[in-house]
């Protein structure tokens, strides 16, 4: 089988799952179509920028566009299906988090010298947004000044390990 038939079947295969699972929920009645319609609609327009991302000859672009509004539309369902009660007041890191998925999607997906410098910020806002989510959910009883207070010198620890981690250029050593 040739790579460009391969392509389309994991494509066609993907698209037949989430219509499936889509499907699935309607006639379950776990989601109804009225309050959903947005949310599908934001994971369907996802769906179709990841698949264009992996068509021959398209750019790292659209893995961010797909990754950013399809797990937003995900995000929104799953609030809306599953989680009516949460007020999106209280889970709003995970916007933050779907924007550091986006940037490391389109790290990996851009390859090269460059993808770093969108894989280590996006790594971070995660792990900010999971911070952050502590928080907003009171699984934390401090507050967060009291917390940085504490725990800052960790911070330094961490730009001393991204200073000794190597980047992959020359270290002044010449070969002859």
């Amino acid at each position: 089988m040739t790579n460009q038939g391969m392509s389309n079947r994991v494509i066609v295969g993907l698209a037949m799952i989430v219509i499936g699972i889509g499907l699935l929920l309607l006639t379950t009645g776990v989601i109804s179509l009225g309050a959903l319609a947005f949310p599908i609609l934001l994971v369907a327009v996802g769906f179709v920028f990841l698949v264009r991302s992996f068509s021959p000859g398209r750019g790292a672009s659209n893995t961010f566009v797909g990754t950013a509004v399809g797990l937003t539309g995900l995000l929104l369902l799953v609030r809306e299906s599953v989680l009516p009660d949460v007020d999106l007041v209280r889970i709003w890191p995970l916007f933050m988090a779907v924007g550091g998925v986006s940037m490391v999607s389109y790290g990996v997906k851009r390859r090269g010298m460059h993808s770093t410098s969108f894989v280590v910020p996006g790594v971070v806002i995660i792990v900010l947004s999971g911070l952050f989510l502590l928080f907003s959910l009171d699984v934390i009883d401090e507050s967060l000044s009291a917390i940085v207070v504490r725990w800052w010198p960790l911070l330094v620890v961490v730009i001393g390990a991204v200073m000794l981690w190597p980047t992959g250029r020359n270290t002044g050593t010449r070969r002859r």
